[in-house]
């Protein structure tokens, strides 16, 4: 709202040109959310998995998100262990 009032107050721009404006720079902002859609994978397996990082959605996790970050990043890590840690039998939540 700052820079609508700058362009009709203080530079006394024409009602057309900052309708040009605004649409021009509407049009690059969502040229660069649309580059960056393209770009990031946000279906990314990893991504996903870092639900665990969330407070919030602590009681609805399993341990699978968090034992599928350990083994990619930590291969030679137990998951048993950590399915035991976090009060899992390997066959239940």
């Amino acid at each position: 709202m700052s820079v609508r009032t700058f362009l009709a107050e203080e530079i006394a721009v024409n009602r057309a040109t900052r309708t040009k404006f605004f649409r021009e720079g509407r049009g690059f902002y969502c040229a660069v959310v649309k580059k960056m859609l393209q770009k990031l994978s946000f279906d990314d397996k990893v991504l996903n998995d870092l639900v665990v990082l969330d407070p919030a959605r602590r009681n609805e996790l399993t341990c699978e998100p968090i034992v599928r970050l350990a083994v990619r990043f930590t291969p030679s890590f137990d998951s048993e262990a950590l399915k035991n840690e976090y009060g899992v039998s390997s066959g239940g939540r």
